[in-house]
């Protein structure tokens, strides 16, 4: 079939491994936005109309 290689294996030529600079920033970024939803919770928490003391 023209110049297609078959075999097992193959498709893994496209993958890529990620450094260690992309799951650095990664983590960050994953941290910075668990933190801005923990903050985002606990403002609305505060804020919430219906429960008013």
């Amino acid at each position: 079939m023209g110049n297609r290689s078959s075999g097992v294996g193959a498709e893994w030529k496209l993958v890529r491994v990620i450094t260690d600079m992309q799951l650095n920033i990664f983590a960050n970024m994953l941290g910075v936005m668990l933190l801005l939803l923990v903050v985002l919770y606990h403002y609305v928490a505060a804020n919430n109309p219906k429960k008013q003391e």
